[in-house]
């Protein structure tokens, strides 16, 4: 018999959806370990100046995740990439992730008979997030067809948009109502080369794959501003019209703050979708929200 395979979750929790499409949906939240990019640029003060970052020290040191203090550069959960974290991981299997999805709504909602369903008759979603969740397509497929039994019916993958959607998970994603949430990662924002982190055959594969809206994080810098437009524009040429949403970058409560209003103002001025980040309005960007 074949042993079953395992992945490490870095969180499993309960929240509202704090971005895109979803935002203020109450949600449950899948986080898996690993990622194939590396956002060193976010925050900084030039993020195409590798030579010039200002690195975060690892908080390895904290008793447990819930210790785990913002940051101010590079990813915002670096606790789901970096090998240091590991140990605050669960190593799970794809039956105790189901169990482990369903302890935490059974703390934190009255539900009915179904376990995605509330006794009002309201739906729970499901977010699988990371990290970048399409590392793990074998442990998701199977993990769907789980869910799939469980009457899932709401279920986003938030992911940078850079691996290819093998065939048996594309398959599981018609069983739900699907949305690819796809973060690109922009190179005056994040410090990642074009080439690197926006593949456009890929995102063309995600669009006629699934519902899926681009959500990218923004500085007030036109030079942002002039490369998300240009990306947004070749995917339309290639038949892609994405749902664009756009979002403030800040990691800390005050940099999104006063980053908001800015990129909120230039949205109106352009007619862009403006996403807030509600984890990080409501609970200051802690893990666990």
């Amino acid at each position: 018999m074949t042993e079953e395979k395992k992945v490490y979750i870095s969180e499993c929790f309960y929240s509202l959806q704090g971005e895109g499409v979803y935002a203020g949906v109450p949600t449950v939240f899948l986080r898996l370990f690993g990622c194939n990019l590396n956002c060193a640029g976010f925050g900084q003060r030039n993020p195409t100046e590798p030579s010039l970052y200002v690195y975060e020290q690892a908080q390895d040191n904290i008793k447990s995740l819930k210790d785990f203090k913002p940051v101010v550069y590079g990813c915002d959960t670096p606790y789901s990439k970096d090998k240091c974290y590991l140990k605050f991981c669960k190593y799970l299997t794809v039956s105790e992730t189901i169990n482990e999805i369903s302890k935490v709504i059974r703390e934190n909602v009255d539900v009915s008979d179904g376990l995605f369903k509330t006794f009002n008759g309201n739906d729970i979603h499901l977010v699988i997030t990371g990290g970048e969740p399409f590392l793990h397509q074998e442990f998701l497929t199977n993990l769907l067809i789980e869910l799939n039994r469980l009457e899932l019916k709401y279920i986003t993958f938030e992911t940078n948009g850079t691996l290819p959607i093998e065939d048996s998970l594309s398959a599981q994603l018609t069983q739900f109502e699907t949305l690819l949430s796809i973060s690109p990662k922009l190179y005056n924002c994040s410090g990642i080369p074009n080439e690197k982190a926006i593949k456009y055959d890929i995102l063309t594969e995600y669009y006629f794959t699934a519902n899926s809206c681009l959500k990218f994080v923004m500085s007030d810098k036109p030079l942002v501003w002039d490369e998300m437009e240009s990306i947004v524009l070749r995917l339309k040429q290639m038949g892609c019209n994405f749902d664009v949403r756009i979002m403030p970058v800040g990691s800390t409560y005050e940099d999104y703050v006063s980053m908001s209003t800015k990129v909120a103002e230039i949205c109106m001025l352009k007619g862009y979708k403006f996403s807030p980040r509600l984890h990080v309005n409501l609970w200051l960007n802690t893990t666990g929200t």
